[in-house]
């Protein structure tokens, strides 16, 4: 077969498989069989004949009533559909940058983290969205933020309020103690609002929107988030001479940190497969409940695990609602709000007026002295170093200084005078 013929028969399966050969849209019609040219010269002459009685009965008959139309009703049109509002693209994920092609193997490499290395912990994450991811929304919806910031908690923490790094970062946002005192957050040993979820994240997401503005890009936002605005905008000045934009981002890249640079593609990877984890194999989450609570305040210092028994609730409770409070304790030379669960204020307020002043506050502060270990510490309270540590979270125990503060949970015995402190 020639070249010419094997392009006629792809032409002609093309047509076909288009559709391109249309049936006949209605029945052919019978047409009125021709003259005979056959016929006798009789039959041609009998044919004006009986022409011409015809049209003499046609003459002498009545001629018929039209036919009278029926009246019809006019025809409604049904109203149209409403064509369903299109998904706006979200300006984060959605954003040219993110196929940038020299993402694309950073990309590979955080889906393979994500999914893999930290899998357990993305479940865990997101799981704890069910606690916490209302209460970001809103907070996204009520500034008019991408969506998908929502999944920023999990590549910053896992969405973990008591989450601390080995740089002094603590919250579900990870603020450094400077920027957070810089953005109106207290945070000193008794009360630190890093660690409050809402506080937090009004906090966290104010100023995600002030980078947006400043550098007219999310991506920027980002790396400075991460990396700190100054770095960003120094970077900007000496090496970028184009538009602003996401694109920006890709032009001071290889000049960030290690940290900085790769936090992006953390971050849109871990996004992807949060907005649809069914697809990435990750079924049965079991969503934490959300949160709520009520609110109060106590007259004097007081112990979270006083205030637990009060409310008849366990510690645990208290503890996961006031996550702001490190060293498990309410202070009251500090404005500060107690979280309770919802309907538990009233027998809080009943049965804590019955506990005597003394017996509020069952922990106390130790001024460390030359010399002095946690071991020793603990051993002198009668308590064990890892409930030490766990009330003094962020404390390095090879660096103590003289005249530190450590927080002690101090043991009832220690309180009716049967112990040294």
């Amino acid at each position: 077969m020639t070249r010419g013929a094997h392009l006629v028969l792809i032409a002609g399966a093309a047509w076909a498989s288009t559709g391109c050969f249309f049936a006949p849209t209605r029945a052919p019609v019978e047409m009125p069989a021709a003259p005979s040219e056959s016929g006798s010269p009789a039959e041609a002459e009998a044919a004006p004949v009986a022409l011409a009685e015809d049209r003499a009965l046609a003459e002498r008959s009545p001629a018929p009533e039209p036919a009278i139309e029926p009246t019809r009703e006019p025809e409604v049109e049904a109203p149209a559909e409403p064509e369903p509002e299109p998904v706006p693209v979200d300006a984060v994920t959605g954003s040219p940058a993110a196929a940038h092609h020299e993402l694309a193997g950073d990309l590979d490499e955080w889906f393979d983290y994500w999914l893999d290395d930290y899998g357990p912990n993305l479940r865990l994450s997101l799981e704890r969205m069910g606690r916490y991811g209302d209460m970001v929304d809103a907070a996204l919806e009520e500034r008019g933020m991408p969506r998908s910031l929502r999944y920023l908690p999990i590549a910053e923490s896992y969405y973990n309020p008591r989450a601390y790094s080995r740089v002094g970062a603590a919250g579900m946002w990870q603020f450094m103690p400077g920027t957070a005192r810089e953005r109106g957050l207290l945070v000193n040993s008794l009360v630190d609002e890093r660690r409050d979820p809402e506080v937090a994240t009004e906090a966290a997401l104010d100023m995600l929107a002030e980078l947006r503005e400043r550098f007219d890009s999310w991506f920027l936002a980002l790396a400075a988030y991460n990396g700190g605005p100054n770095r960003v905008a120094r970077l900007l000045r000496r090496h970028h001479s184009g538009p602003p934009g996401d694109s920006a981002f890709m032009g001071i890249r290889d000049r960030l940190p290690r940290e900085t640079r790769h936090f992006i593609p953390k971050f849109l990877a871990v996004a992807a497969i949060a907005d649809d984890p069914g697809a990435y194999g990750i079924t049965d989450i079991e969503l934490e409940p959300a949160l709520e609570y009520d609110e109060t305040t106590v007259p004097d210092p007081t112990s979270l695990d006083v205030v637990a028994q009060a409310a008849g609730v366990s510690e645990d409770d208290i503890r996961v609602l006031n996550p702001h409070l490190p060293a498990r304790i309410v202070p009251t030379h500090i404005e500060t709000v107690l979280r309770l669960p919802v309907g538990t204020v009233s027998r809080f307020e009943r049965n804590y007026a019955a506990i005597p002043t003394e017996e509020r506050l069952t922990i106390v502060e130790h001024t460390i002295s030359a010399g002095e270990t946690l071991g020793h510490i603990a051993e002198i309270y009668g308590v064990r170093l890892s409930d030490l540590m766990d009330t003094n979270p962020g404390l390095r125990p090879r660096y103590l200084q003289i005249g530190q503060k450590v927080v002690v949970p101090r043991l009832r015995r220690v309180l009716a005078g049967e112990g040294s402190g």
